[in-house]
């Protein structure tokens, strides 16, 4: 094998996880755009950043959040606007 042949291999490789993790996060509600460019770009590297991102977003499913807090660091009371009003 040549340098040239397993670079086009290395290069087919990286383009074929990009697409296979854009249709699966696309799957997810994620955007396929942008995690099949990461995949494209970072190749075998980005499968840890997808599992985290599946992993964390999973954990998160359930929760409610807090309710927002003041610029006091009080919970504030529900208003029209959610930043502080002396920004």
């Amino acid at each position: 094998m040549t340098v040239t042949t397993i670079m086009l291999i290395m290069f087919a490789g990286f383009v074929v996880i990009g697409l296979v993790t854009g249709v699966v996060m696309g799957r997810r509600g994620r955007g396929a755009w942008m995690w099949g460019v990461l995949g494209t770009v970072f190749g075998p590297l980005v499968v840890p950043l997808l599992v985290f991102t599946r992993l964390h977003s999973s954990s998160r499913a359930g929760t409610t959040g807090a309710r927002p807090r003041s610029c006091s660091g009080r919970a504030s009371q529900p208003r029209a606007r959610s930043w502080c009003s002396s920004v």
